[in-house]
């Protein structure tokens, strides 16, 4: 670790004290924030990171502060990306800016509620076009060491987390979850997905120490299972099959070379060991996996598709009611399948919306919803550029690159970057500039 780095490090640890300390504190940790970010553009991603972290953590260890106060991060940052930038435009940044100008346009046309639908749409573009930009403006090897830094905090996370298992400030949100220090389960579960993800394809990559990403691995599948995050468990699963099942065939190279600890014996011995011990516990392991679709009873489940329609059902019947009425304009972008679910929250000084959170759960049902035809035709657009270039970046940033817009099936996260979506596209800004570097390094 240099001496930027032991800087870095401090800082971070002197603003989560802050957010911790209270609410005036809060306050001031945001304001750092801010004011960090404006040093480089190093520092704004830094800075972004550190503002998820601020805004998920739970209200049992923060106090609560108003939403508007993350744009006084956003802001910033994203400014201090942008006037850093060359005009050279990769063609993913050049999408989104693409995408955002019609999600503009549209909400002035189209939107039920244009206000809403502006804050963000021009939210959204500003923040992943200063990302996307950030990242390809970095040097290969200060990306590479910013996404280790993001990859240790996300392990640290879960192992300040852990402790918590045996406290109901673990499970503060509904009792049986496990949210860790996060604000909910439906957070902590992606979040050390994400986590897992990252960790056992680069164990099977050979990057990194082998001994701790084989740890984290089972670590994160055990927390997903605590937090009772069926999504994050199926993209999990989808996104590490996917990986090592596609990836191959798109880049016409053999899996040995992609991850060449696959065949070591290291890594079959704990897993045949584990499916040993498997079978000599199944009736405990099937208790589990009961306990886990069911969310501890909360929900009646007997399989995945039933468990995932019990609690997405009623939304998806929503948002096919709109899609029939509405194609193929949509209702406008951000706004709730039912206007009186919406509850917007504005600014006291000039009564501009500044939070509208709405709950529909399957992000690509809820673009056709929202955006019609063309929208759902540039969405796909820029969801094949950013899988096509992650994929030129090899398995690791092209698994997670996967895994992170699986996590839109069931929590809609890939338009929320005043959330936990912040997260998932700060790993998509660092799996495409990987991409770019690795294609033009060859």
């Amino acid at each position: 670790m240099d001496r930027m780095e032991r800087y870095t490090l401090a800082f971070a640890v002197t603003v989560t004290v802050l957010r911790l300390s209270s609410t005036p504190g809060a306050a001031l940790a945001y304001l750092a924030l801010a004011a960090f970010s404006l040093l480089g553009t190093r520092q704004a991603l830094q800075a972004l990171a550190l503002l998820w972290l601020q805004a998920m953590l739970s209200p049992g260890l923060a106090p609560e502060v108003p939403s508007a106060l993350r744009y006084v991060v956003l802001f910033p940052a994203s400014a201090s990306i942008i006037l850093r930038s060359g005009l050279a435009l990769k063609p993913l940044p050049a999408a989104t800016l693409l995408m955002g100008l019609f999600l503009v346009m549209h909400s002035l046309v189209f939107s039920t509620m244009p206000e809403v639908s502006l804050l963000k749409a021009g939210v959204w573009t500003l923040v992943t076009f200063a990302i996307l930009s950030g990242w390809s403006n970095l040097p290969p090897e200060a990306a590479d060491r910013l996404s280790l830094q993001i990859l240790a905090g996300l392990a640290l996370i879960l192992l300040v987390s852990l402790p918590l298992v045996a406290s109901p400030l673990g499970y503060l949100r509904n009792g049986t979850g496990f949210q860790g220090i996060l604000k909910h389960p439906q957070y902590f579960g992606p979040m050390v997905a994400i986590l897992g993800v990252w960790s056992l394809t680069r164990y099977l990559s050979g990057q990194g120490r082998p001994w701790l990403n084989a740890l984290l691995g089972p670590l994160c599948m055990t927390a997903i299972v605590l937090s009772e995050s069926r999504t994050a468990g199926l993209a999990f699963l989808l996104g590490l099959a996917l990986g090592l099942g596609v990836l191959p065939f798109y880049r016409r190279t053999p899996l040995k070379r992609l991850a060449p600890a696959i065949t070591a014996w290291t890594t079959w011995v704990p897993v045949v060991a584990a499916l040993a011990l498997a079978v000599v516990f199944l009736p405990n392991i099937v208790d589990a996996t009961e306990h886990f679709l069911t969310k501890s009873g909360r929900s009646s489940a007997d399989n995945l598709l039933e468990a995932y329609d019990s609690s997405r059902g009623a939304l998806i019947d929503r948002m096919l009611h709109n899609i029939r009425l509405h194609f193929p304009f949509g209702i406008g972008f951000g706004v709730a399948s039912d206007p009186s679910d919406l509850i917007v929250i504005r600014d006291p000084f000039f009564g501009l919306p500044v939070s509208s959170s709405v709950e529909k759960g399957v992000i690509y049902l809820a673009i056709i919803e929202e955006t019609g035809l063309m929208g759902v035709l540039l969405a796909i657009g820029w969801i094949v550029l950013l899988i096509r270039k992650s994929a030129d970046g090899g398995l690791v940033v092209f698994s997670v690159t996967v895994m992170a817009l699986l996590l839109n099936l069931g929590e809609a996260v890939l338009f929320s970057p005043g959330g936990f979506g912040l997260l998932p596209l700060l790993l998509y800004g660092w799996t495409h500039a990987t991409g770019v570097n690795a294609g033009t390094s060859r």
